[in-house]
């Protein structure tokens, strides 16, 4: 498929699908970031099929851009270690589901008992898989709604995002092992290995900010 003139301004995203040939005339001093990402991988996270099946120019929200920039740009600029090529995907493909869902200001929002049913479930299904890291569309469709619907839940319910609300979730299912456990049995770098965490400082300071102790404190308590 060959396209010509998307129309594209300055922060826009120009979608366009397998096999699909650009064919764009740049102004002077643009900065154009190309980036291939594999179907399944956007469905997975839940981005709709037709979204990623036809050409398309999507324009960010504001900030969103700001977001999406820096995260090309440390790409580009090669500061993306080995040990952070999968937080930063993770990043990427966030930013790119809540650019490139065209339903976001079109979910219906539950009832306060349907919101109340549904955080339950959540908290219930996150502590039950303990460590493994799901994606919150996987987390979505095993409780059997959609990832906006999710989202609205919770933002609406305790203000915060499911990616976020799952992350304090598995930090007091990590505190509550450094409590069960002892120092000559575990060590705070093992379990937050276990618990996917690269970088240890940071987990070590949201800790701290969580429970005001950090976690080889708790664990020698």
């Amino acid at each position: 498929m060959h396209q010509r003139d998307p129309r594209a301004r300055a922060h826009d995203l120009v979608v366009f699908p397998e096999g699909g040939e650009l064919d764009y005339l740049l102004p002077a001093a643009t900065e154009w970031c190309a980036v291939q990402l594999d179907r399944d991988a956007l469905l997975a996270v839940g981005i709709p099929a037709e979204t990623i099946g036809r050409m398309s120019v999507v324009s960010p929200r504001a900030g969103q851009h700001a977001r999406l920039a820096q995260l090309m740009r440390s790409a580009v600029d090669g500061l993306v270690s080995t040990q952070e090529q999968q937080t930063f995907r993770g990043a990427l493909m966030e930013e790119l589901y809540q650019a490139l869902d065209p339903q976001r200001d079109q979910h219906r929002h539950p009832s306060f008992q349907d919101r109340a049913d549904l955080l339950r479930r959540f908290e219930r299904l996150v502590d039950e898989q303990g460590p493994e890291r799901r994606s919150i569309a996987e987390l979505a469709q095993a409780l059997g709604v959609g990832r906006r619907t999710l989202e609205l839940t919770l933002h609406d319910y305790l203000g915060l995002s499911p990616a976020r609300y799952a992350a304090v979730l598995r930090l007091n299912a990590m505190r509550r092992e450094l409590l069960r456990a002892s120092a000559d049995t575990l060590r705070v770098a093992d379990l937050a290995q276990r618990y996917g965490i690269v970088h240890l400082g940071r987990f070590a300071g949201e800790y701290r900010t969580m429970f005001g102790e950090l976690p080889s404190q708790t664990l020698h308590r």
